[in-house]
């Protein structure tokens, strides 16, 4: 969810039966389906992958659903999380993994960062306390991994914070 340009949705379409790669904006996706879509038009083709163009607030459909639901470097972007959340909830079967990311405002300790995101399209940056306070409303289970998949606390300086959820 939020896949831009499909990198992300292409390398895990490496290991996964199908992927299902979305984002609101129309050029990124029509990139994402030239290089990375089912045909043999790209440089890395993958047969298990397709792209749509679905914004996540105002998409009224049951859609299909999937054991792994992943949104990476999308939250920060938006000023209310709520309807991407409740939304990736809709794409998840039961049982399914949910993993979001987002900056660590801890690895900033001391800097201007600390107080207000540098990346001028973030509207807002989390600690890992309050990324789990704004999960905790949708998701019963929720771990905070590095980007090696290592456990981390909620004081953790690691950037970014990758949670895993659940229901």
């Amino acid at each position: 969810v939020g896949c831009g340009c499909g990198l992300g949705s292409n390398l895990l379409s490496v290991s996964a039966e199908f992927v299902w790669g979305i984002d609101k904006s129309e050029t990124a996706i029509a990139y994402a389906r030239q290089m990375f879509g089912r045909f043999k038009n790209g440089s890395c083709w993958s047969p298990q992958i397709t792209f749509d163009v679905i914004d996540v607030k105002h998409e009224p459909r049951r859609l299909m659903a999937f054991d792994v639901v992943v949104c990476i470097e999308v939250i920060e972007h938006l000023c209310d999380v709520n309807p991407l959340l409740r939304f990736l909830k809709r794409c998840g079967k039961p049982g399914a993994s949910y993993y979001v990311s987002t900056p660590n405002r801890n690895a900033w300790k001391g800097s201007s960062r600390a107080t207000r995101p540098v990346n001028p399209y973030h509207v807002r940056e989390w600690t890992c306390a309050e990324f789990v306070e704004v999960l905790r409303a949708h998701f019963s289970h929720i771990e905070l991994l590095d980007p090696t998949f290592g456990r981390i606390t909620e004081d953790s300086t690691s950037s970014p914070i990758l949670a895993r959820c659940g229901l």
